[in-house]
């Protein structure tokens, strides 16, 4: 099967030629199927040629895909390229946020304790490295809403009441859940 070339635009030849049939067929079908074509979106004129664009290369494979095998291969890589591009871009903004990004390391680090695969020991200076963490980032960062920070402090004093020195991480209290 041969694989449909990166490049986003194909002339009415190139297309004809990808898709195995005539740049006549392709003109007739534009003409069959032009009130579910727009222009600007599936083509566009450069003086008289029709360029075609990838939602024009789809548009036509997906036609000539209930004849023809290699428009049916062709239909099929560009569906695999758009998915891939969807992943991308989800990975790419999964990644490029810090909520998205550590989402699941609550749920991780959980599963590792009660694995017990991380000693107490390690469990107390992660606790302590990460409410110090959260600490400074909830009162530094802008980009935590107000109701984001109340939210965590009502939370985290829910499960270790706040220290009576502010400034200490171990904190005062009895509690051995908190530090």
């Amino acid at each position: 099967m041969k694989e449909v070339e990166a490049i986003r635009e194909y002339t009415t030849k190139e297309l004809a030629a990808l898709l195995g049939t005539t740049d006549g067929n392709l003109r007739r079908l534009k003409s069959e199927h032009a009130e579910e074509m727009t222009e600007g979106v599936h083509w566009r004129r450069e003086g008289v040629e029709t360029i075609w664009t990838e939602a024009g290369l789809e548009f036509m494979a997906k036609l000539l895909s209930r004849s023809s095998e290699r428009a049916i291969a062709v239909y099929e890589e560009v569906q695999l390229r758009k998915q891939e591009q969807e992943e991308l871009r989800a990975r790419e903004e999964h990644y490029s946020n810090p909520r998205l990004r550590y989402a699941d390391l609550p749920e991780i680090m959980g599963q590792q304790i009660a694995n017990s695969l991380i000693s107490p020991d390690f469990v107390r200076r992660i606790d302590r490295a990460v409410i110090a963490t959260v600490g400074r980032a909830l009162t530094s960062s802008t980009s935590f809403l107000a109701e984001d920070t109340n939210t965590v402090f009502r939370l985290l004093d829910q499960e270790c009441p706040p220290p009576i020195d502010p400034d200490s991480v171990l904190g005062d209290t009895d509690d051995s859940r908190c530090f």
